[in-house]
């Protein structure tokens, strides 16, 4: 299953056929269809569509242009969420039946209608998990993807279940943590919009506006330190000085050290301060930062490492 899920969200990350949406447009009717956007003439190109403030037209040629980096972008940071919902329940209102993208003879990614309807929708899904709203969310991710959402939801709901006792709480964060850790880009990711983002000259004060408001602006491992805050909310429910509690501070820590060296300082003293009689913790304190050498997977975080017993599973280090 992992396997599948790597493949899909590496096959989206090329693919980059993102969702849009609408600014209102009293001549759109309820029979029209996203390529009724674009212009019968190539010749007025995207530039000018966003210099109109038209980011429905821009967005419709640019996936007809497959300009996907473009519609990556307009999707993402120019729209606005609820003009994104509008847009998608207007033009592709249903899943298409096949949600994987799929190859042609040539290995290119194929173009048509459904796949262009399953990305849009897909892109639509990760957006609403990145602002929390997982009960919208589902009914646009592609049914492939569908258990790890489920599970995530679940393991989410397990660690917010306030009559659960709190080993209960911790472990339901921690396994929402493993999920957004391995499969974390399926269910969140911006893909390429931050380095467009980076390149990008603004058309006009409005799109310039647009984009500022949403807080993109440059490339971060946030689906790691998504990962790491749900560790440390998993952890923050288990006791001082406990070999399980310094084992999941670690392991988000190395998580983040080498891409984010000041958030895995944060995770690095509050080891320190919570944890300095476990073996862990006295290892991160002779050392003034965390070791170079894990001696447990991401599996084994959560139990450690069985006596005799090999290190099997997903490295929980920076990899």
């Amino acid at each position: 299953m992992l396997k599948t899920l790597t493949s899909f969200a590496a096959l989206a990350a090329s693919v980059f056929l993102l969702c849009s949406c609408v600014t209102t447009d009293p001549e759109l009717d309820s029979t029209a269809t996203a390529a009724d956007l674009v212009p019968e003439s190539d010749s007025e190109p995207i530039a000018a569509s966003l210099e109109a403030c038209r980011y429905d037209e821009a967005l419709a040629l640019a996936l007809k242009e497959k300009m996907y980096g473009v519609s990556n972008y307009i999707a993402e940071c120019v729209m606005e969420t609820h003009e994104l919902i509008a847009f998608v329940e207007k033009y592709y209102p249903n899943a298409p039946k096949e949600s994987m993208p799929t190859e042609n003879d040539d290995g290119e990614i194929g173009c048509d209608a459904d796949e262009i309807a399953n990305e849009i929708r897909y892109t639509l899904a990760r957006r609403l998990m990145r602002e929390n709203r997982p009960q919208d969310s589902r009914k646009y991710f592609p049914k492939e993807l569908l258990p790890t959402f489920d599970a995530y939801v679940e393991a989410i709901r397990r660690g917010y279940n306030f009559e659960a006792d709190t080993l209960s709480r911790a472990r339901g964060f921690w396994d929402a943590a493993m999920i957004v850790r391995g499969d974390g880009d399926a269910l969140f990711s911006l893909f390429s919009v931050p380095e467009f983002v980076a390149q990008k000259t603004f058309a006009t004060e409005d799109e310039r506006e647009r984009v500022r408001s949403r807080g993109i602006t440059e490339p971060v491992s946030t689906i790691r330190l998504r990962a790491a805050t749900l560790a440390r909310y998993a952890a923050g429910l288990l006791p001082n000085n406990d070999e399980r509690t310094a084992r999941l501070l670690f392991t988000a820590g190395v998580w983040l050290r080498a891409r984010d060296p000041e958030a895995a300082d944060d995770f690095y003293k509050t080891l320190a301060i919570r944890c300095p009689k476990t073996e862990v913790g006295k290892r991160c304190l002779a050392l003034r930062w965390f070791p170079t050498d894990v001696p447990w997977t991401r599996e084994q975080a959560w139990d450690g490492v069985p006596e005799n017993a090999e290190k099997r599973g997903e490295p929980a280090g920076d990899a």
